[in-house]
């Protein structure tokens, strides 16, 4: 917060106002609190998102058809959607902007972009071959005490094992050399905030939860924010579809259509802006193949984890987490 207040003037985050820390010798400084400035704003992107949608989707219960059942038939995508395609286009500016930001700082060795060798780039690809293994043999495991539909979705993802680890094999990059900064840790539509309908504050940095707190300033990859924000609009479909879907009077296959063609439009809206607003920046790679790459890689490793967290514990989440694996395996985010 110090530095995107105090050395980076990022406008698109609530400046740190202040704080208490917590000093104890031979221990690291503890932060308790945070006095953030306050941006007046309309709510939180993930709210805001299932709004929309909600709101896109009443048209059908009072008779209208709000958007094609198929490539050719009514208005595209980016005419149905054009103002939120125009919001989530901004979001990815914003995200990429702040990702440019957090590298560009080449003194502070906190924020100093770092290269990732053909070793460390090899590790990113062995986490999520390891987490694939892993998370297959519980699905092997346990596939008969799976409920019927996730049971016959974990027998065909279990099937494509030598697949993905194929897939991740090919993504895994093996170049010169990469750059590695900080990057927000745990962004997805729930941490940016739409503020006069047209632009975004990004706030939460405290990092993943899952990732022990030491762990979380350590750089990596930033096009790790941009799966998230990818796995995050699939998430918001997925929401929608189990929230309403049922009470619309259209078949299922033709809400999911629907939200899958809002989804794609979304991610590529998202994708145009992130693109403007990171270019230049060392986390940025020039080539635009890599760069899918890595997004790819990084869904996949958010994926695989969903996948673990439902096994664990969110039985309803699962049939969700297993099916967007197997649409990973095919089509990428």
């Amino acid at each position: 917060g110090r530095y995107l207040t105090e050395r980076a003037h990022f406008p698109n985050t609530p400046p740190l106002e202040g704080g208490l820390v917590l000093e104890q010798p031979g221990e690291p400084p503890i932060i308790v609190a945070l006095v953030l400035g306050f941006a007046p704003n309309q709510g939180d992107g993930w709210d805001h998102t299932l709004a929309y949608l909600e709101h896109a989707a009443e048209r059908w219960r009072e008779g209208e058809h709000p958007g094609p059942v198929s490539a050719t038939e009514g208005k595209q995508p980016q005419e149905e959607h054009a103002a939120y395609l125009a919001l989530v286009r901004t979001m990815g500016l914003r995200t990429g902007q702040l990702h440019r930001a957090l590298g560009a700082d080449e003194d502070d060795p906190a924020f100093r972009p770092e290269q990732v060798d053909r070793d460390e780039q090899a590790r990113w690809g062995q986490v999520v071959a390891n987490d694939a293994k892993r998370v297959l043999d519980e699905l092997q495991e346990r596939r008969l005490e799976l409920p019927s539909e996730s049971s016959a979705l974990a027998e065909a993802l279990v099937s494509r094992r030598d697949d993905l680890a194929a897939l991740v094999q090919e993504l895994t990059p093996s170049i010169p050399a990469l750059y590695k900064t900080r990057f927000h840790g745990d962004f997805r539509l729930g941490q940016v905030l739409v503020v006069s309908n047209h632009d975004v504050q990004i706030i939460d940095f405290e990092g993943e939860a899952a990732r022990h707190l030491e762990a979380r300033p350590d750089k990596h990859s930033p096009l790790r924010d941009v799966a998230g924000f990818l796995r995050s609009l699939g998430h918001a479909a997925a929401a929608v579809q189990r929230g309403i879907g049922a009470s619309l009077l259209m078949p299922q296959s033709v809400v999911a259509a629907w939200l899958r063609q809002w989804e794609e439009a979304s991610a590529r809206a998202f994708w145009r802006g992130y693109e403007e607003g990171a270019e230049g920046g060392p986390g940025f790679p020039d080539d635009p193949e890599l760069r899918a790459g890595l997004v790819r890689l990084f869904s996949l490793e958010k994926a695989l984890f969903e996948l673990s967290q439902a096994l664990r514990g969110k039985p309803g989440a699962l049939a969700e987490s297993l099916s967007s694996m197997l649409t990973l395996l095919e089509t990428g985010p």
